[in-house]
């Protein structure tokens, strides 16, 4: 008869085939690499800037200080230096350019404390530099993360057409923050 046994059937303790623990591994390594690549393609392309190497290599002008807009204490030395030696200028207006800088709070302290140093010198605080314009002098402030390189390539383009000397600029290497 065809369909009789010939043998006993037997059935191995372990299974050939799907081996788990591989398929498992498999995945892990699978999800960390494509999830590592995906994120260094995304932050490449973004065009946002995160280091201070970057911005000194983009930005030919004078490089003024590092801050954390967070940390009042670790800044407002370098400010009331900053604030003093201006106002010896004689610089009457003086013009805060953001490119794209989303933490207005911190900026307002931060033209509070320059303020206080350089009684004499009204502070105007933009992100358009139009609204500069009758300023004298010009401090940049930028932000970790935060800008990206074509948007400083238009400043520095829109800064040539104003024809207005930029004093320096200042980067601000606060944390990003979440936005929710």
């Amino acid at each position: 008869n065809p369909w009789q046994l010939i043998s006993t059937p037997y059935m191995d303790d372990s299974p050939v085939a799907p081996n788990k623990k591989q398929i498992v591994a498999f995945g892990l390594f699978a999800g960390i690499f494509l999830g590592l690549a995906s994120a260094i393609y995304a932050d490449k392309y973004s065009g946002l800037i995160y280091s201070l190497k970057e911005f000194k290599s983009s930005l030919k002008y004078n490089f003024l200080k590092e801050i954390d807009l967070n940390k009042t204490e670790t800044w407002e030395d370098s400010i009331n230096m900053l604030g003093q030696n201006i106002s010896q200028s004689k610089i009457n207006k003086l013009g805060i350019a953001l490119v794209n800088s989303s933490n207005f709070e911190e900026v307002k302290k931060f033209t509070k404390a320059l303020s206080k140093s350089m009684t004499n010198v009204n502070i105007v605080t933009s992100n358009k530099l139009m609204d500069l314009s009758s300023c004298e002098d010009i401090i940049l402030l930028v932000s970790k993360g935060k800008v990206k390189k074509s948007e400083l390539v238009e400043f520095k383009d829109k800064c040539q057409l104003l024809k207005k000397p930029l004093l320096g600029w200042i980067y601000d290497n606060t944390g990003i923050q979440n936005l929710s």
